[in-house]
């Protein structure tokens, strides 16, 4: 059959097979059934995830807000959608952990107030 081929006809078909062979000996993976990957039908038993509670300034901040008068309250955040939303924004995916000690909840006021007086933030 090469015979019949002229030489150029031989490279091609030479660098085709070449080309190809590295591929017949693949196998692919990403075709591969389900069944071989599949979850457990049962969750495997681990110890008990923490309650977690709402850190103290959240708290407060909340009980704050809740005794502002209707007509300072934002109507966007009573929409049960909404908050659904917020909420679900705020859960804990697997690889974060709530913060209880705040950095920020040690620097005095007094230097936070300072530093945007000196910054001529007060005078807007």
């Amino acid at each position: 059959m090469l015979q019949i081929l002229s030489s150029e006809m031989q490279q091609v078909v030479l660098m085709l097979l070449v080309a190809a062979a590295p591929l017949a000996l693949c196998r692919p993976q990403f075709f591969q059934p389900v069944l071989f990957h599949a979850a457990p039908l049962v969750a495997p038993a681990g110890p008990p995830k923490p309650i977690v509670s709402p850190h103290h300034a959240v708290v407060l901040n909340a009980e704050a807000e809740s005794r502002l008068p209707a007509h300072m309250q934002n109507p966007f955040y009573k929409d049960p959608r909404i908050s659904a939303a917020l909420a679900k924004e705020s859960w804990f995916t697997p690889d974060e952990q709530q913060v209880i000690d705040r950095e920020a909840d040690k620097i005095p006021r007094s230097k936070i107030f300072s530093i945007i007086r000196n910054a001529g933030f007060d005078k807007l």
